[in-house]
């Protein structure tokens, strides 16, 4: 059971961030006259929406208050809604259908994504998994994951079937032919600021689950799918049933996707509310990277971004790997998969990155 005191620090700082949001909401647009506006500007508070969001996202020169029902109306109109003058649920659902794709929701609010083919659950087909609230607590940290599953459906099924287990982004084996070339999909299954979800112990109140859909074990790789690499016999990879550490690379294209995503979370373009740097809590002093569980005292809740595998189970560190000498070291994409691939092929728990780290230190001064 959590502690007295744990609980009420929590309770704390998520009222800190309620009155903060309400705060916003009551700045951002005259306070409301009559009943429909009172109940406009609740619901928005609810929601996480400002009057000022709203005419930023759907360009008109109304609705000026609250109280503006004709307006709403001419929102509502446009969606294709009944006309009531009501900022509600449905007004809410159906104003995010427009932004179910290319769009990341963060603390209610869909910001432009990062270079894939991004849909949030508001598009049709994807799952809002299982959640509670964390309005007001920091978000400093990603932890990444690999599914063992073999297509982002059977994994949704699977966590869904669960009833507790959740993650925030999936990036999926799929790709689409766009205008910009080959692409790679990738799901949000929850808001990055507001949804807790578990997926990783003591790291579920601050971070972002992001999950790989990867066989991880080369035996169950589908020769339809698209893995083709596979490390033989390495030192980190979890043996599973039959005592085989042979472990199936992620495909380059999640690779690319999971880079993008990583780059964004952690870079300028990356909303306010999330505060996620680009560190690496498995790196040491030394230079080495941990591809497996952390001695303990290095397991305290660092921020950055974490492997699965550093706290419990053993996935995502060759996924941590790539990134950090794509993000870090400044590898091109080929350059880095290669090299990770290399490196991971060891016997060894940790891999030596001292030279990568030289690299990113010589490209920053």
């Amino acid at each position: 059971m959590m502690h007295l005191a744990s609980r009420l620090a929590i309770w704390d700082a998520q009222r800190k961030g309620k009155t903060a949001l309400r705060r916003a909401v009551d700045e951002a647009g005259p306070p409301p006259t009559t009943k429909l506006g009172r109940y406009n500007r609740d619901s928005a508070l609810r929601l996480g929406w400002t009057i000022g969001l709203v005419r930023t996202m759907f360009s008109t020169d109304r609705p000026h208050s609250w109280d503006d029902a004709l307006g709403f109306n001419d929102h509502q109109a446009r969606l294709g809604l009944e006309m009531d003058g009501r900022f509600g649920p449905a007004s809410y659902v159906a104003m995010m259908r427009h932004f179910g794709e290319g769009f990341v929701v963060v603390g209610g609010y869909p910001y432009p994504a990062p270079d894939v083919i991004w849909r949030n659950w508001h598009y049709p087909g994807i799952a809002h998994l299982p959640h509670t609230d964390r309005r007001g607590r920091p978000v400093n940290c990603v932890v990444i994951h690999e599914s063992v599953t073999q297509s982002a459906a059977e994994t949704a099924r699977v966590l869904v079937g669960r009833g507790d287990l959740g993650v925030h982004v999936m990036v999926t084996e799929l790709t689409e032919r766009t205008d910009r070339g080959l692409l790679p999909v990738v799901h949000q299954h929850g808001d990055l600021a507001w949804d807790r979800m578990v997926h990783a112990g003591g790291l579920n109140g601050p971070s972002v689950g992001l999950e790989y859909v990867n066989p991880y074990y080369a035996e169950r790789r589908d020769p339809k799918g698209p893995w083709m690499h596979i490390i033989e016999d390495a030192g980190w990879v979890d043996p599973g049933r039959n005592g085989i550490r042979d472990y199936l690379v992620p495909a380059l294209t999640q690779l690319d996707a999971g880079a993008a995503v990583l780059g964004w979370l952690t870079g300028p373009d990356a909303p306010p509310a999330l505060d996620i740097p680009l560190a690496w809590p498995g790196l040491t002093a030394t230079g080495r990277l941990w591809m497996s569980k952390l001695p303990k005292p290095e397991q305290r809740r660092r921020p950055g971004i974490w492997a699965h595998a550093y706290t419990a189970h053993a996935d995502g560190a060759f996924e941590v790997l790539d990134a950090f000498l794509r993000l870090t070291a400044g590898l091109s994409r080929d350059e880095a998969s290669k090299t990770a691939a290399e490196l991971a092929a060891t016997q060894r728990r940790s891999v030596d990155m001292s030279q990568y780290l030289a690299r990113a230190q010589a490209r920053q001064s």
